[in-house]
């Protein structure tokens, strides 16, 4: 019940005629609207992504606080290295139940610099790539497992360039390939900058360290989000392509081998329960994950009345009318639905900002939206009588003649001209005092959904329904 008096407000809202963005579309099955926005965090947002339960949302944003001597040295173009602050990394979690922000995570960024990285698939931890940024020994490089509910982290001992983390997205598992290659010997011949790898029988010349590795050495470990792990496991000597998730929640890699004067690929698949290692007989389908089938949320242009173009972002359904969308807001980008088209979050101006989406049956909006339009056209007719009653009074107590240009008359005394259109003036005119039934007679009447919304000389407007 409160899901449809949520959405029974947002109707009658966008109903209005006096309204110009819509808070709803309308598709095959449902009806989707979005709540009034809630402000996260900001400014300097970077990237949002929602949790696999859509409860959270984790929000990174580089923090940059100027006192207003170091905003004029920016603007002028005076500022110095030495007297701009370096910005802070900063990761925030919204919990969109509690309705609350939280920051995991602030550091200075010439300290530490802080990346998300992903959700596991199937729970709500999340995982940051921390690097740091100076030589302090204090601080190292690690992956961060983080429970969003609780806050709790593990960390992961992780080397950049050496470690290649891999989320799948059907799986809960995080995959990290690690590639320990050793540099392998090159000969320089005599004389010549030219090198082969290794030095030739017989040849002279020396041999030096070479950056580029002969035959790589790669390990693959896994890790659950409680932060336990496998034992490392070593892939084939071979490989050229490691580490890729398929649609069997399982890692494959690639192999490459020189075979009887040609190359020859194989694939092979790593268990990450059983560590399994086994050819493949076909290429494997790798993994991708689940669109959701109906709500879509954009990043759009608009034009505006200058004919400039402005960023909005955009709800709407793959089966609603051509052109039929909710703008969540103008002056807005990077626009995330969670899983679930449950919520959105966008930024408004460098902020993360989030809005509610809100469900009901195709046939409930229906019958929701009669009654909004009902209400809408009341407050129309209610309006106009007002205006014929005001009318009367300043011209010695008489309404306009029904034949007269009565919608002249009656435009000053209107706020908006288009509450007549669709008006029907039923009144033959005449003094305003010589009514015996004010309730009971009617002046006019505009035409609705199954009714008429009546407006009667005492000022007062109520639904007929048709015959």
């Amino acid at each position: 019940m409160r899901q449809i008096g949520v959405i029974a407000w947002l109707i009658l809202c966008a109903t209005s005629q006096a309204q110009t963005v819509h808070d709803f579309v309308l598709g095959a099955k449902d009806a989707v609207g979005a709540t009034p926005a809630e402000v996260v965090c900001g400014p300097q947002v970077e990237s949002m992504s929602w949790s696999p339960s859509g409860r959270y949302l984790l929000v990174s944003r580089q923090v940059l606080s100027l006192n207003d001597q170091q905003f004029v040295q920016i603007v002028s173009k005076t500022a110095t290295p030495n007297t701009i602050p370096m910005p802070k990394s900063e990761i925030i979690i919204w919990d969109n139940v509690a309705r609350k922000a939280k920051t995991i995570f602030s550091y200075p960024g010439d300290k530490l610099q802080v990346s998300p990285f992903g959700w596991f698939a199937k729970s709500d931890v999340c995982v940051l790539a921390i690097t740091k940024n100076s030589n302090d020994v204090n601080l190292a490089n690690n992956l961060v497992l983080v429970t969003a509910s609780s806050g709790a982290q593990r960390t992961i001992p992780y080397v950049p360039n050496r470690d290649t983390p891999v989320l799948s997205l059907t799986q809960d598992f995080l995959a990290i390939e690690t590639d320990s290659s050793i540099p392998a010997p090159t000969y320089y011949g005599p004389g010549s900058a030219a090198t082969v790898v290794g030095p030739p029988p017989g040849a002279g010349g020396d041999v030096r360290s070479a950056p580029i590795p002969v035959l790589r050495q790669l390990s693959l470990k896994f890790y659950k989000p409680s932060g336990g792990s496998t034992n490392s496991i070593n892939l084939p000597p071979s490989t050229v392509v490691g580490c890729i998730w398929s649609q069997s929640g399982v890692v494959c890699c690639a192999t490459k081998e020189r075979i009887n004067n040609k190359n020859v690929s194989s694939w092979y698949s790593i268990n990450p329960t059983t560590l399994a290692v086994q050819k493949m007989a076909t290429k494997p389908v790798f993994e991708s994950k689940p669109s959701q089938d109906e709500v879509i949320v954009i990043d759009a242009q608009q034009k505006l009345k200058d004919k400039s173009n402005a960023k909005v972002v955009v709800l709407t359904q793959k089966t609603a009318k051509s052109g039929d969308s909710v703008n969540l807001t103008t002056d807005g980008d990077q626009g995330v639905l969670n899983d679930q088209a449950t919520a959105t979050a966008f930024r408004f101006q460098g902020a993360a900002v989030v809005r509610n989406i809100v469900h009901i049956p195709a046939d409930v909006f229906a019958e929701l939206k009669k009654a909004a339009q009902k209400s809408d056209l009341l407050s129309d007719v209610k309006q106009v009588g007002l205006g014929l009653i005001m009318f009367g009074t300043d011209n010695d107590d008489k309404f306009p003649s029904k034949d007269s240009d009565w919608q002249s008359a009656l435009d000053p005394y209107l706020r908006n001209s288009r509450l007549l259109d669709g008006f029907v003036y039923t009144f033959a005119g005449g003094s305003m005092t010589g009514i015996e039934n004010p309730a009971s007679t009617e002046l006019g009447y505009k035409e609705g959904p199954g009714g008429r919304a009546v407006i009667y000389a005492d000022g007062h407007a109520k639904w007929v329904p048709n015959p």
